[in-house]
C-alpha cells in the first residue's frame, strides 16, 4: 500500500542508521528505508544537480533550501510493507497519485502481459494488435510495447516499444530515448482516464519498422570486442541464477568463444587496448547473437530481479540498437546458441537446490 504525507523541509533529516542493508532516512521523526528513487525525485522537486549531494551533506542541503526557498512543503510517498515502512520519493504537495485499484483493473481488462510492481512503478506488456507478425530473417517476432507506470507521485508513464522472439519467447524491451513514449497526464486528476485511452488507441507502425530494419542489420553485423566487452561486464554485475563465479561463469565461457581469437591481435584483456580500437576489431558472433544473449537472460533468468536490473539489461539492448553499431556493414558474425544457455540456467539452479 501506498500513502502520502506533506512535510516540511524541516521534517527530514539524514540519518546514518541501515535497515536490512538499505539506507535510511528520517520523515516528520520515524526512521525509514529509501528508496533507489528517493534522491532523484529529491533533486529534481528542487531543480539541483545530485552531485551537489557528493559535495554537501543531506542536512546542509536541507538548511540552505529552507532558508532561500518559500516552497518548503513536499509530499512524500510511503510504501507500506511487512519489513515496515519505505519512503518513495517526494513530490509537489498538488500532486494526485494514481487510484491504484482502477488502474490496475484497466490495464487487466485490456489483457496487459507479467503486470508487476516493484519501487513504486507498476510494469507490464501489451501485444500491438493492430501490426502483424515480423519476420526477422528464420524468427518470428510479435511486436508489442512495454509501459511503466509511477504509483508515488515523481516521473510520468512510458511505453518502451518491445520485440518478442517467437521461438523461445526472449522479449527484448528498447529501453532507450529512440523508442520511448511519455504518456503526459499534465494537471488532470484522472490520470487512469488519460492511461485508458493511450492504451486503447496507441500503435506505433513507424517505430516497429525501425527496430525491424535495426535488428535486420544485426544479423548481418558482426559484434565488436568493445560490444562484447560492454555485455560480459553488464552480466557479471547483475545477480542471476547463471552468475556464480562472476568471473567464471558459464555465459563468460559462451561469451569467451567470440573472443578467443582475439589473442591473435596480442589482447589478453579489455584493458590492453583503447576503446577506439576495440570498436574496429570484430568478435565472432552476431549483434543479433549477442542482442538475444542479453534478453535470453532478462527473459528467463532475470524475471525475479528489482526493476533497477531489469532496467540496465533492456537498457543494454535498447541503447545497442539505437545507435550504429561498431561494425555495422564490415560482413557478417555467427548466430546463437539457446540451447546452451538455456542448459547453463537449469544446471545453475539444480547446483543451488
Amino acid at each position: 500500500m501506498i500513502t502520502t504525507k506533506v512535510v516540511g523541509l524541516s521534517d527530514i533529516k539524514a540519518t546514518d542508521e541501515n535497515i536490512n542493508g538499505k539506507n535510511t532516512i528520517e520523515i516528520d521523526g520515524e526512521v525509514m528505508k529509501q528508496s533507489s528513487r528517493f534522491l532523484n525525485s529529491f533533486v529534481s522537486r528542487f531543480g539541483f544537480g545530485k552531485q551537489t549531494l557528493s559535495l554537501f551533506s543531506m542536512d546542509e542541503v536541507i538548511e540552505r533550501l529552507i532558508q532561500t526557498r518559500y516552497d518548503r512543503e513536499i509530499q512524500v510517498a510511503l510504501e507500506h510493507t511487512d519489513d515496515g515502512i519505505k519512503c518513495l520519493s517526494v513530490s509537489s504537495p498538488t500532486t494526485k497519485l494514481p487510484r491504484v485499484g482502477t488502474l490496475i483493473d484497466i490495464l487487466n481488462n485490456r489483457g496487459i502481459d507479467g503486470l508487476s510492481y516493484d519501487n513504486g512503478i507498476l510494469t507490464g506488456s501489451f501485444d500491438f494488435t493492430r501490426i502483424s507478425g515480423l519476420k526477422i530473417g528464420d524468427d518470428n517476432h510479435k511486436s508489442g510495447y512495454h509501459i511503466q507506470i509511477p504509483l508515488d507521485g515523481y516521473g510520468k508513464p512510458c511505453t518502451y516499444l518491445q520485440l518478442l522472439r517467437e521461438v523461445c519467447t526472449n522479449k527484448m524491451v528498447g529501453l532507450g530515448p529512440a523508442w520511448k513514449q511519455v504518456i503526459n497526464i499534465g494537471d488532470n486528476n484522472d490520470s487512469e482516464v488519460i492511461i485508458r485511452r493511450f492504451i486503447d488507441s496507441y500503435s506505433n507502425e513507424e517505430g516497429i519498422a525501425a527496430i525491424q530494419d535495426r535488428m535486420e542489420k544485426s544479423m548481418i553485423t558482426p559484434a565488436s570486442l568493445s560490444e562484447v566487452f560492454k555485455a560480459q561486464r553488464l552480466l557479471r554485475n547483475i545477480e542471476t541464477p547463471v552468475s556464480g563465479d562472476r568471473h567464471n561463469t558459464p555465459v563468460d565461457k559462451w561469451l569467451y568463444k567470440f573472443l578467443k581469437d582475439s589473442d591473435k591481435y596480442g589482447i589478453i584483456s579489455e584493458s590492453d587496448i583503447s576503446e577506439k580500437v576495440l570498436k574496429m576489431i570484430p568478435s565472432k558472433v552476431s549483434v543479433y547473437g549477442l542482442i538475444n544473449l542479453v534478453t535470453e537472460i532478462s527473459s528467463h533468468f532475470g524475471r525475479d530481479l528489482p526493476l533497477i536490473e531489469q532496467m540496465k539489461l533492456d537498457g543494454f539492448t535498447g541503447t545497442l540498437i539505437s545507435d550504429n553499431y561498431d561494425m555495422e556493414g564490415f560482413g557478417k558474425g555467427s548466430g546463437f546458441d539457446d540451447e546452451l544457455v538455456r542448459d547453463t540456467y537449469f544446471q545453475a539452479c539444480d547446483s543451488k537446490n
